[in-house]
């Protein structure tokens, strides 16, 4: 393999890793927004008061 051939593949590497790395950030920022509005728009479950320990959830 020459090193011209070398220099091409780590580029072509590197550019997808960069791009899907930009990708899932924006995919995990935008299920983050949607995650904290669906939370403004809910109330808390009628036994939210009961506790959350493990003998409330038997």
């Amino acid at each position: 393999m020459t090193p011209d051939m070398f220099d091409k593949i780590t580029g072509v590497i590197h550019d997808t890793f960069v791009s899907g790395r930009g990708f899932a950030f924006t995919v995990a920022g935008g299920v983050a927004v949607i995650a904290a509005l669906v939370a403004t728009q809910t109330k808390r479950g009628e036994n939210a008061e009961a506790g959350a320990g493990a003998a409330a959830h038997i």
